[in-house]
């Protein structure tokens, strides 16, 4: 299944270029997360921009979960993007999270 089959949450929405925009946690149904990215028209209706997560874990630190997306719009028109990570799918097992940040680049 997508990577967001189980359910979504902690949306960051930001406007940009005329639409809305929203970093998502997408659940999976092993409890792995990772960010999504979706646009609007009208910040109501919502359309994931691909099936596949923007943001997944790719570091030991990280590798089960990816969640929690928050902002900042940069001047140039970049955004920064601080996320949570974890390499454990339960938050009790959860022992060894840390911070990433990543810059995005809205098209």
């Amino acid at each position: 299944g997508r990577f967001d089959s189980l359910g979504l949450g902690e949306p960051a929405v930001w406007s940009s270029h005329g639409r809305w925009w929203m970093l998502y946690t997408g659940r999976d149904r092993a409890e792995r997360r990772k960010i999504g990215l979706a646009v609007s028209k009208d910040g109501i209706h919502w359309q994931r921009t691909s099936e596949s997560p923007l943001i997944a874990g790719q570091a030991p630190w990280n590798a089960q979960v990816v969640c929690d997306p928050e902002i900042l719009p940069l001047p140039d028109g970049s955004l920064r993007v601080w996320y949570g990570g974890g390499d454990a799918p339960q938050p009790a097992e959860n022992l060894n999270g840390q911070i990433g940040l990543g810059r995005l680049i809205p098209r």
